[in-house]
C-alpha cells in the first residue's frame, strides 16, 4: 500500500519474515538465561569459596612462602642491585612497580613464589 509519496510502506507481516527472525529471538533468549544462570552460579560459589577458604587459605599462604610484601622487596633489591637496568633514570620507580605488578601476581593466582622470581628475572633479561 502506497502511503503517499516516496513511502511504500508494506503493512502486511509475510510468514518468511516470521520464520527468518524467530530462531534468532529464541537463541537471543537462549544466550540471555544463560548469562543470567552463570551471574547467579559464580556469586554463589564465590560466596561458599570465602567463607570456607579464607582461613586454610591465609594458613596455606604463610606457610608456603614469604608474604607479599617480602617477595616484592626482595624483587625491588634484586632489580636495583643487581639488574644492569638501575643505572637508568627513574629505575627505583620502576623497580617499585615491577615488582609490586608482580608479588600482586603472586598473591592473585596463587603462583609459587620462584615461578614468580623467574619470570621477574626473565623480564629484566629482555
Amino acid at each position: 500500500t502506497i502511503l503517499g509519496p516516496p513511502y511504500c510502506v508494506d503493512q502486511h507481516v509475510s510468514i518468511a519474515i516470521v520464520a527468518n527472525i524467530t530462531p534468532f529471538a529464541v537463541l537471543l533468549f537462549l544466550f540471555l538465561a544463560s548469562l543470567f544462570a552463570s551471574m547467579c552460579l559464580r556469586k554463589r560459589s564465590l560466596k561458599d569459596k570465602t567463607s570456607s577458604s579464607t582461613s586454610s587459605r591465609t594458613a596455606e599462604v604463610s606457610a608456603s612462602g614469604p608474604s607479599s610484601s617480602e617477595l616484592r622487596s626482595e624483587l625491588e633489591q634484586h632489580m636495583l642491585q643487581k639488574s644492569c637496568l638501575r643505572v637508568l633514570p627513574g629505575a627505583g620507580d620502576a623497580a617499585k612497580t615491577v615488582a609490586s605488578l608482580f608479588s600482586s601476581l603472586c598473591q592473585a593466582f596463587d603462583l609459587q613464589p620462584d615461578s614468580v622470581r623467574n619470570q621477574f628475572e626473565h623480564l629484566l633479561s629482555l
